[in-house]
Protein backbone atom coordinates (compact mmCIF):
# COMPACT_ATOMS: atom_id res chain seq x y z
CA UNK A 1 0.00 0.00 0.00
CA UNK A 2 1.15 3.54 -1.03
CA UNK A 3 0.52 5.48 2.31
CA UNK A 4 2.56 9.31 2.74
CA UNK A 5 3.72 10.86 5.80
CA UNK A 6 0.69 13.17 6.10
CA UNK A 7 -1.88 10.85 5.55
CA UNK A 8 -0.31 8.76 8.44
CA UNK A 9 0.06 11.99 10.51
CA UNK A 10 -3.99 12.49 10.45
CA UNK A 11 -4.19 8.64 11.12
CA UNK A 12 -2.24 8.58 14.30
CA UNK A 13 -4.10 12.54 15.46
CA UNK A 14 -7.65 11.33 15.18
CA UNK A 15 -7.21 8.45 16.39
CA UNK A 16 -5.89 9.38 19.73
CA UNK A 17 -7.98 12.49 19.36
CA UNK A 18 -10.93 10.30 19.79
CA UNK A 19 -9.59 7.37 21.63
CA UNK A 20 -6.95 9.44 24.39
CA UNK A 21 -7.83 13.09 23.84
CA UNK A 22 -6.26 13.62 27.62
CA UNK A 23 -2.54 12.98 25.34
CA UNK A 24 -1.05 15.49 23.43
CA UNK A 25 0.96 13.72 20.74
CA UNK A 26 3.42 16.21 19.56
CA UNK A 27 5.38 16.73 16.53
CA UNK A 28 8.74 14.58 18.86
CA UNK A 29 5.80 11.74 19.05
CA UNK A 30 4.68 12.20 15.52
CA UNK A 31 8.56 12.30 14.24
CA UNK A 32 8.68 8.56 15.63
CA UNK A 33 5.47 7.38 15.34
CA UNK A 34 4.77 8.22 11.64
CA UNK A 35 7.99 6.18 10.15
CA UNK A 36 7.18 2.94 11.54
CA UNK A 37 3.56 3.36 10.45
CA UNK A 38 4.21 4.21 7.12
CA UNK A 39 7.01 1.35 7.29
CA UNK A 40 4.16 -1.16 8.37
CA UNK A 41 1.72 -0.26 5.73
CA UNK A 42 3.92 0.07 2.61
CA UNK A 43 4.69 -3.94 3.40
CA UNK A 44 0.68 -4.26 3.00
CA UNK A 45 -0.60 -5.45 -1.01
CA UNK A 46 -0.96 -2.39 -3.07
CA UNK A 47 -4.81 -3.79 -3.17
CA UNK A 48 -5.17 -3.50 0.01
CA UNK A 49 -7.15 0.09 1.47
CA UNK A 50 -6.47 2.57 4.22
CA UNK A 51 -9.82 1.80 5.30
CA UNK A 52 -9.14 -2.33 5.55
CA UNK A 53 -5.56 -1.63 7.35
CA UNK A 54 -6.42 0.72 10.26
CA UNK A 55 -7.44 -2.15 12.68
CA UNK A 56 -4.04 -3.07 12.46
CA UNK A 57 -2.66 0.33 12.86
CA UNK A 58 -5.10 0.89 15.91
CA UNK A 59 -4.05 -2.32 17.49
CA UNK A 60 -0.55 -0.86 17.16
CA UNK A 61 -1.23 2.21 18.48
CA UNK A 62 -2.78 0.61 21.68
CA UNK A 63 0.28 -1.36 22.32
CA UNK A 64 1.54 -0.98 26.17
CA UNK A 65 5.30 0.13 24.88
CA UNK A 66 3.36 2.62 22.45
CA UNK A 67 1.34 4.41 24.89
CA UNK A 68 4.16 4.08 27.73
CA UNK A 69 6.26 6.05 25.07
CA UNK A 70 3.80 8.77 25.02
CA UNK A 71 3.08 9.20 28.67
CA UNK A 72 6.42 9.76 28.91
CA UNK A 73 7.02 11.90 27.07
CA UNK A 74 4.05 14.09 27.81
CA UNK A 75 5.00 17.83 27.93
CA UNK A 76 4.72 19.59 31.63
CA UNK A 77 2.24 22.09 31.10
CA UNK A 78 1.48 22.78 34.99
CA UNK A 79 0.98 26.23 36.35
CA UNK A 80 3.99 27.60 38.43
CA UNK A 81 3.36 26.17 42.23
CA UNK A 82 2.47 29.10 44.56
CA UNK A 83 4.77 27.59 46.67
CA UNK A 84 7.58 27.65 44.41
CA UNK A 85 6.41 31.71 43.93
CA UNK A 86 7.05 32.12 47.83
CA UNK A 87 10.17 30.46 48.79
CA UNK A 88 11.73 32.60 45.74
CA UNK A 89 10.82 35.58 46.95
CA UNK A 90 11.76 34.82 50.68
CA UNK A 91 14.85 33.68 48.66
CA UNK A 92 15.60 36.92 47.41
CA UNK A 93 14.31 39.28 50.29
CA UNK A 94 17.37 37.67 52.26
CA UNK A 95 19.68 37.42 49.45
CA UNK A 96 19.01 40.07 46.86
CA UNK A 97 17.09 42.89 48.64
CA UNK A 98 17.33 45.38 46.17
CA UNK A 99 16.40 43.25 42.89
CA UNK A 100 12.50 42.76 42.78
CA UNK A 101 11.10 39.32 40.77
CA UNK A 102 9.30 40.07 37.11
CA UNK A 103 8.76 36.42 36.23
CA UNK A 104 9.18 33.07 36.71
CA UNK A 105 9.50 30.20 34.29
CA UNK A 106 9.82 26.27 33.98
CA UNK A 107 13.50 25.51 33.05
CA UNK A 108 12.10 22.36 31.32
CA UNK A 109 8.56 20.98 29.95
CA UNK A 110 10.09 17.39 30.70
CA UNK A 111 8.23 15.66 33.20
CA UNK A 112 11.67 14.77 35.01
CA UNK A 113 12.59 18.52 35.66
CA UNK A 114 9.02 19.38 37.47
CA UNK A 115 11.71 21.00 40.12
CA UNK A 116 13.85 23.47 38.14
CA UNK A 117 12.48 26.60 37.20
CA UNK A 118 13.94 30.01 35.86
CA UNK A 119 13.57 33.55 36.96
CA UNK A 120 13.85 37.31 35.59
CA UNK A 121 14.14 40.27 37.89
CA UNK A 122 14.90 43.97 38.10
CA UNK A 123 17.20 45.74 40.08
CA UNK A 124 16.97 49.00 42.14
CA UNK A 125 19.37 50.45 39.19
CA UNK A 126 17.22 50.00 36.36
CA UNK A 127 19.11 47.35 34.68
CA UNK A 128 17.93 43.71 34.58
CA UNK A 129 18.78 40.07 35.67
CA UNK A 130 18.25 36.50 34.90
CA UNK A 131 19.04 32.72 36.57
CA UNK A 132 19.01 29.93 34.45
CA UNK A 133 18.72 27.41 37.69
CA UNK A 134 16.21 27.86 40.76
CA UNK A 135 15.95 24.29 42.36
CA UNK A 136 12.86 24.38 44.27
CA UNK A 137 13.76 21.07 46.23
CA UNK A 138 17.30 22.32 47.35
CA UNK A 139 16.00 25.97 47.22
CA UNK A 140 19.17 27.42 45.47
CA UNK A 141 19.68 29.79 42.56
CA UNK A 142 22.16 28.90 40.37
CA UNK A 143 23.47 30.43 36.87
CA UNK A 144 23.02 34.65 37.04
CA UNK A 145 23.27 37.24 34.44
CA UNK A 146 23.01 40.61 35.31
CA UNK A 147 22.87 43.97 34.27
CA UNK A 148 21.18 43.64 31.44
CA UNK A 149 19.34 46.44 30.12
CA UNK A 150 15.85 45.11 29.33
CA UNK A 151 13.46 42.45 30.44
CA UNK A 152 13.80 41.16 27.04
CA UNK A 153 17.23 40.16 27.49
CA UNK A 154 16.25 38.13 29.87
CA UNK A 155 14.06 36.09 28.25
CA UNK A 156 16.09 35.78 24.82
CA UNK A 157 18.79 34.33 27.39
CA UNK A 158 16.17 32.05 29.24
CA UNK A 159 14.29 30.90 25.66
CA UNK A 160 17.99 29.48 24.23
CA UNK A 161 18.30 27.68 27.71
CA UNK A 162 14.67 26.16 27.95
CA UNK A 163 14.33 22.48 27.75
CA UNK A 164 11.80 21.32 25.23
CA UNK A 165 10.73 18.03 24.43
CA UNK A 166 7.94 18.22 21.73
CA UNK A 167 9.95 20.77 19.03
CA UNK A 168 6.32 23.07 19.13
CA UNK A 169 7.65 25.64 21.55
CA UNK A 170 5.16 27.82 20.45
CA UNK A 171 2.35 25.68 21.70
CA UNK A 172 4.44 23.93 24.76
CA UNK A 173 7.59 25.82 25.53
CA UNK A 174 8.68 28.45 28.08
CA UNK A 175 6.10 31.04 27.83
CA UNK A 176 2.97 28.92 27.89
CA UNK A 177 3.31 28.77 31.72
CA UNK A 178 4.42 31.85 33.79
CA UNK A 179 4.15 33.90 37.10
CA UNK A 180 4.02 37.24 36.44
CA UNK A 181 4.85 40.07 39.64
CA UNK A 182 2.38 42.13 37.07
CA UNK A 183 -0.38 40.21 38.18
CA UNK A 184 0.23 40.44 41.84
CA UNK A 185 0.83 43.79 41.40
CA UNK A 186 -3.15 44.10 39.90
CA UNK A 187 -4.71 41.90 42.24
CA UNK A 188 -3.17 44.05 44.95
CA UNK A 189 -4.83 47.24 42.81
CA UNK A 190 -8.08 45.59 42.29
CA UNK A 191 -8.24 44.47 46.07
CA UNK A 192 -7.50 48.06 47.17
CA UNK A 193 -10.24 49.65 44.97
CA UNK A 194 -13.01 47.02 46.24
CA UNK A 195 -11.83 47.87 49.80
CA UNK A 196 -12.41 51.56 49.03
CA UNK A 197 -16.24 50.53 47.11
CA UNK A 198 -17.55 48.31 50.04
CA UNK A 199 -17.60 50.91 52.56
CA UNK A 200 -19.49 53.13 50.76
CA UNK A 201 -21.93 50.40 49.95
CA UNK A 202 -22.26 49.25 53.65
CA UNK A 203 -23.24 53.42 54.34
CA UNK A 204 -25.60 53.23 51.51
CA UNK A 205 -27.10 50.04 52.80
CA UNK A 206 -28.18 51.94 56.31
Amino acid sequence: MRVNDNDVKTMINEYYRDQHPELNITKRILDNLIPIVCKGLSETPDSMTIEKAMPAVHKFLEKENILNFIIERQPNMTCIPDQVVKSLKEYFNDAFPGISICHVYRKSNHPDDYYLYTVTAKSSDGTYCCWSSWNSLTESLNQGHYGLKTEQNCIDILQDLFNDITDEPDQYGMQQNVYSNDDEEEKKQIGNEESNIIPINKHRGR
